[in-house]
């Protein structure tokens, strides 16, 4: 009688061990499972009331930032309050003073509110590098917390295996969402998917991810299991991969020994892989033992030097080539980073290899809060290129910029000319202005046009609508709106009912944000919340476009 009843009950038995470990998690990490249930709160809020019918009839656009930096400001909180839990844990700190620094991490939220103000403004201000520098230094700091002398050889094992199994919960809460939803929809009545996919989305993650994670996640080896799977998944399928990506990059340094020819730019991103994925190996298979683990630890560092010197190589052809931009200097702080590594695994046997996050968690906070930005150092590098340039061939006589004759012009090599573009290209609006400010392109600026157009040169077009009330008392009905494309055209036309609108002419010339952007198309009206491009105006090409908001008909 009993026996048919027993995977019942080992079934219940199992919900509740379950259960209880959330609670446990919910209780060690509380204030990092509020604010990532607030990040679900602010999602929403920003979703759902940026769009709404109000009372009167009227169609209500909301452009308040409010609602963003909170989400932003609880993002931050939620790494902020993640790396004090993490402290105490780790120290042993006793449960008041853990409180009193959770709380006092928390009350963090108020300045970093503040600190996200205009984060979507273009260009990128210095509070969208702000937001970014912390959020990666507070979370190489909790790696950095995770690890201690005890646990540093199962810690990150530990880590992927909960993070994994918390992924695949929240995605199988995500998919069940997304069928529900679309069971509603088609069954019920209608609901915008594209804002039930966000609000769901953010819930499987900040919510469901989050909790499972923080439930799982142990400090105290004792408690620490690694599931078999684990592996199963990094070690006969991730690892393999990373040899064969190694043998890739030994067949290419091979090939250009051959030819003789120096590295390209095109090495770059792939031994930034193979380099990540050196680091992440190191960490996450120190458990194991195995004759493929232990010649890993005897000779991958050595292997990746050649990688890394060409890598350093390629970039300092192209940094000869086009000066310092953004991206260049993080991938130099990459590379140094990777190099501070592997010289970390030559001394001690590695024993050192933690403080890697240390240094990742400075070098975040440098290029983001201190004058040595990383968007305001390539600025001054490019702007002592392009000034360089223009005194070599002419460009100022007594001090003043003037465009010199067309036969001095004509003397400079094209490879000058496409630097003089490039350098030019990269300064912000501000900096450009300093050159010519009345005239409208770079052919009229500089008196030339460079063989083969710069990837930089365009300018940019934005549009976003402020808080608006839009009456559709006189339109039967309204759809969404959106359009994207980043292929290279020479006008911008939208199709509707069969018909092509030409709205080239429109997209160049965007009215100020608090104007009403309308076209019309037809009989019906497009009308525009938010739109932005990028057009060469020495091509007269759009590299890509994208605008949305509502067709009113």
């Amino acid at each position: 009688m009993s026996t048919p009843q027993r995977p019942r009950a080992d079934f219940a038995a199992s919900l509740t061990r379950r259960f209880k470990n959330i609670l446990s998690g919910v209780k060690r990490f509380p204030h990092p499972v509020s604010f990532g249930f607030l990040i679900f709160i602010n999602t929403a809020v920003f979703v759902l009331r940026q769009n709404y019918i109000a009372d009167d009839g009227t169609l209500v656009y909301r452009s308040s930032t409010i609602p963003l930096q909170a989400l932003l400001a609880s993002v931050l909180c939620f790494f902020a309050t993640s790396a004090v839990n993490l402290a105490a844990l780790r120290f042993s700190l006793p449960k008041k003073i853990s409180d009193f620094s959770a709380s006092a991490a928390a009350l963090l939220w108020i300045p970093f509110f503040f600190l996200t103000k205009n984060f979507n403004d273009t260009p990128a201000p210095n509070t969208f590098y702000a937001f970014w520098g912390l959020s990666f230094a507070l979370f190489a700091l909790c790696i950095f917390l995770c690890i201690s002398e005890s646990n540093k050889k199962v810690i990150f094992p530990h880590i992927f295996a909960s993070f994994f199994f918390a992924e695949v919960t929240a995605f199988a809460v995500f998919a069940g969402l997304i069928l529900c939803g679309f069971a509603f929809n088609t069954l019920i009545f209608s609901i915008n998917l594209d804002e039930y996919f966000i609000i769901s989305f953010t819930f499987s993650q900040s919510v469901v991810a989050v909790t499972v994670f923080l439930s799982l996640l142990q400090l105290d080896e004792k408690n620490i299991t690694v599931p078999r799977s684990f592996r199963a998944i990094v070690l006969y399928a991730l690892f393999p991969l990373y040899a064969l990506l190694m043998l890739i990059l030994y067949a290419y340094l091979l090939k250009i020994l051959i030819q003789q020819k120096m590295p390209s730019g095109q090495i770059n991103p792939f031994v930034s892989f193979a380099s990540f994925f050196y680091i992440a190996f190191y960490f996450l298979l120190q458990s194991r033992e195995n004759r493929a683990v232990s010649l890993f630890y005897k000779i991958a560092n050595f292997v990746l030097i050649p990688c890394i010197i060409a890598q350093i190589i390629a970039v300092a052809i192209r940094f000869h080539a086009y000066g310092l931009t953004s991206a260049r200097l993080a991938g130099m702080l990459y590379i140094a980073s990777v190099l501070y590594f592997i010289v970390l695994t030559f001394i001690k046997d590695g024993k050192y290899a933690p403080t890697f996050f240390i240094l990742i968690a400075a070098l975040c906070l440098v290029s983001t809060l201190t004058p040595l930005h990383i968007k305001r150092i390539p600025d001054l590098e490019q702007h002592r290129r392009l000034e360089k340039l223009l005194h070599s061939y002419g460009y100022y006589t007594d001090g003043v910029f003037a465009v010199p004759a067309a036969a001095v012009i004509d003397k400079i090599p094209d490879e000058k000319k496409e630097a003089i573009k490039s350098a030019y290209n990269a300064l912000p609006s501000e900096m450009q202005k300093e050159y010519a400010p009345h005239k409208k392109n770079f052919k009229e600026k500089f008196g030339f046009q460079t063989p083969s157009p710069s990837d930089s040169g365009y300018k940019t077009f934005e549009y976003i609508a402020r808080n608006t009330k839009i009456d559709i008392s006189s339109y039967s009905s309204l759809e969404r709106l959106y359009e994207y494309s980043g292929v290279e055209c020479e006008k911008l036309i939208h199709v509707l009912d069969e018909k092509k609108y030409n709205l080239t002419d429109f997209m160049l010339n965007m009215p100020n944000n608090d104007e009403p952007f309308i076209i019309p198309a037809g009989d019906a009206r497009l009308y525009i919340l938010e739109a932005n491009c990028q057009y060469d105006e020495d091509t007269q090409n759009f590299r890509f476009y994208r605008y949305s908001g509502y067709i009113f008909r």
